[in-house]
């Protein structure tokens, strides 16, 4: 029952909360599932809604993370700014989110250098792309 007297602590999740949230991992589990099954228009809705959850997480780098994704601007240069910005879980995840969008490879190929040698983003990047590698 509803007890108005105890009040609930509610915490604002974190851009990491996100990058490794159920919900996150969904979107990702469901762009690839359609982009293996052939079906790139219903893999193009669920990657921009990974996208769109991500920017709302992240509002200080949503237009670069949006201007990759789009292929606008300079790719490696964003990219390298996002990695100073950046944790890495989410930068894990926004390097899930740029595959799905078909961004350009030149921006995935540096953020992920950046953070090559973390386990941190390894284990994030893995589970977003279970399906993916297995």
């Amino acid at each position: 029952m509803f007890n108005p007297s105890v009040e609930r602590k509610y915490r604002m999740p974190t851009p990491d909360d996100i990058a490794t949230s159920l919900e996150l991992r969904f979107l990702v589990d469901r762009a690839l599932a359609a982009r293996q099954a052939g079906c790139r228009d219903v893999a193009d809705v669920y990657g921009r809604a990974a996208q769109g959850l991500l920017e709302a997480a992240m509002p200080g780098v949503a237009n670069e993370v949006s201007k990759i994704a789009s292929r606008k601007g300079s790719g490696p240069e964003v990219a390298s700014d996002l990695a100073t910005r950046l944790t890495p879980a989410s930068a894990a995840a926004v390097v899930m989110t740029w595959i799905l969008r078909d961004a350009r490879k030149p921006a995935i190929r540096t953020l992920s250098d950046a953070f090559r040698h973390d386990d941190t983003f390894d284990a994030t990047f893995r589970l977003l792309g279970r399906r993916s590698v297995g």
